[in-house]
């Protein structure tokens, strides 16, 4: 949504971080008749009063309105890691936040908060086994091969339902896998480098990395392949498929879907809203077709994306802007 659409909707539905809902004078631009140009005459003021800061590349009020959001918690947690109450909300709050805030820490640990995750996945044997770190990976809501969530049920707004959907692709969408033009072909040989490398700040042999980055190239397109275009997606009856667990069992016969609703810690849903029947069946067929050993660098290349931004500065000073997760 660019600036003059969110000036727009701030302009006609509230005020800039008011506390009532209304149309405030002082965004209008009341120099302007409003049947010669209705934009300039309903948002010139804001537009005005509010030119786009040079560190960002759009603004609006719901920026403005993070923006004190983000202020206002910051000097929250702020005064909570001063709070010395034993046991209390305030401390552990406090204290979650001075540890992420203390860099020379997190760059000491390096890769080490994430060994037991790492080593676990280099144990990976079996399909359950693929099945089981989907679940691990899902709990850090990291979406390693799919999404599970809870949604309102789109055909009866008195349900809540699960949601299953395609997801699990490095890349931003899935035309980025197949576009031939050549800076796509480029975009996708540096995705690979930099998985590779990515690999190597992890504990990967550089060599084993660049092995490790081919799989992950390959099975992500193999998802991919299987995925519905950004177009496609928005069509909201073709991306609902209201299915009972027995019927997703037959759709996916690779997948033991009671495992894995255990595995994440809930209980079996009667229903499940499956978005895109597709991605799960090419996801089941990769499930026996790609190897364990290339399902085991997935993993290892999710789990280390996922975390990136929380570690050490070697990893996060590396996340590109194509690849990096909101």
């Amino acid at each position: 949504m660019n600036t003059r659409i969110f000036a727009a909707i701030a302009a006609s539905a509230l005020t800039v971080l008011g506390a009532r809902a209304g149309i405030d004078p002082r965004n209008l631009d009341a120099a302007v008749k409003p049947q010669d140009d209705f934009f300039q005459y309903a948002n010139g003021g804001w537009l005005k009063a509010n030119p786009v800061p040079a560190a960002y590349s759009t603004w609006g009020a719901f920026h403005e309105v993070d923006e004190h959001n983000k202020q206002a918690l910051h000097a929250i947690l702020e005064k909570a890691a001063k709070v010395e109450k034993p046991g209390s909300l305030e401390e552990l709050v406090g204290g979650f936040y001075a540890s992420g805030m203390n860099e020379s820490a997190v760059n000491i640990a390096g890769i080490a908060p994430l060994q037991t995750d790492l080593t676990h996945l280099a144990g990976i044997a079996s399909v359950s086994d693929v099945q089981t770190a989907m679940a691990i990976l899902h709990h850090y809501n990291i979406l390693a091969g799919f999404i599970f969530a809870s949604e309102p049920d789109p055909k009866d707004s008195t349900m809540i339902i699960g949601g299953l959907g395609q997801a699990g692709l490095g890349l931003p969408e899935r035309d980025y896998y197949f576009r031939d033009d050549e800076k796509s072909k480029q975009l996708r040989e540096q995705y690979v480098t930099h998985v590779a490398k990515m690999l190597e700040l992890a504990g990967d042999k550089p060599e084993a990395a660049k092995v490790a980055a081919a799989a992950v190239m390959k099975l992500e397109t193999a998802l991919a392949k299987g995925s519905k275009t950004n177009v496609e997606l928005r069509d909201p009856v073709a991306n609902y498929h209201k299915m009972t667990i027995p019927e997703m069992q037959k759709l996916t016969p690779h997948l033991d879907w009671k495992a894995y609703f255990a595995a994440v810690g809930v209980a079996v849903p009667a229903f499940v809203d499956c978005g895109q029947p597709e991605f799960f069946a090419a996801l089941d067929a990769e499930m026996t077709n790609t190897s364990v050993a290339d399902w085991q660098a997935y993993f290892r290349w999710q789990l280390v994306h996922g975390a990136a931004p929380y570690l050490s500065a070697n990893f996060w000073m590396r996340i590109s802007p194509s690849t990096a997760r909101p």
